[in-house]
């Protein structure tokens, strides 16, 4: 994805155009990466990148998170002798995430796999961080769909 510093400025950012173009450095545009690594403080990279990364792809990235620290929830999961359905929860939800960001599985799927996995979250933030893949691939369903 290339942006332009029109695209920055109907962002409103609180830079001016001058800025703005400063930092572009004469270039047309830049990639996302390249914005990430411009000379400007965290808070700025992050207020772009979160407006400029597409929803799907943030859902992705969140479940490529979730899936890194499963094993950590299930560990801990089994020992605390949760059920085997409390601890698979997450791991379906992040499934069904994954199939809906490919078509094959519908957004009503991916909310009863949201409410699977809440109910096992309340015991760590580990499946939390799959409740919340499945919580912004629902938003991205109804941003597309243009509801809110």
């Amino acid at each position: 994805m290339n942006v332009t510093v029109d695209r920055i400025m109907n962002l409103h950012p609180c830079y001016t155009r001058a800025r703005v173009e400063q930092l572009w450095a004469g270039h047309r545009s830049l990639t996302l990466t390249q914005i990430a690594t411009l000379n400007i403080s965290p808070e700025d990279r992050i207020w772009a990148l979160v407006r400029l990364v597409p929803r799907k792809m943030a859902v992705a990235r969140a479940c490529d998170c979730a899936t890194r620290v499963l094993p950590i929830w299930e560990a801990w999961a089994t020992k605390a002798r949760r059920t085997a359905a409390e601890i698979a929860a997450p791991r379906k939800c992040i499934a069904t995430v994954r199939a809906w960001l490919r078509g094959k599985a519908t957004i009503e799927q991916v909310r009863r796999a949201c409410a699977a996995t809440a109910t096992a979250a309340t015991a760590t933030a580990t499946a939390t961080a799959a409740t919340v893949t499945a919580t912004a691939a629902v938003a991205a369903a109804d941003e597309q769909k243009g509801t809110k």
